[in-house]
């Protein structure tokens, strides 16, 4: 399958990560945005009557499911019997390097 996107062919790119089936992925999506609805309108409030200012609650209340992700995503590259490297890592979430203009964005995004 050739497909191009912002002009880079990604034709030649590893091909052993496939996508989700799209039951699985609804699966996926839905179960980590019912985490963080949970996490926004049940815990946020709690935290909150529990005395935590409301800056500290909201922190809490995104850090929790991220971590809860992230850990998560770890644990499943762990599953899959490869090398835990920085290159493995790299291919496996398609982490790319940063280039000119992507760390304009970034600062443009900050101001």
């Amino acid at each position: 399958m050739n497909t191009t996107i912002l002009g880079k062919n990604y034709a030649d790119e590893d091909q052993a990560l496939r996508p989700l089936p799209p039951t699985r992925a609804i699966w996926h999506f839905l179960l980590a945005g019912l985490g963080f609805r949970l996490s926004i309108y049940t815990f946020l409030p709690l935290l909150i009557k529990l005395g935590l200012a409301p800056f500290e609650a909201f922190a809490v209340a995104f850090i929790v499911p991220t971590a809860i992700l992230f850990a998560l995503a770890f644990g499943l590259v762990t599953n899959e019997n490869v090398p835990i490297t920085w290159q493995t890592l790299a291919r496996r979430f398609r982490l790319h390097k940063l280039r000119g203009h992507d760390v304009l964005w970034v600062g443009f995004g900050i101001l």
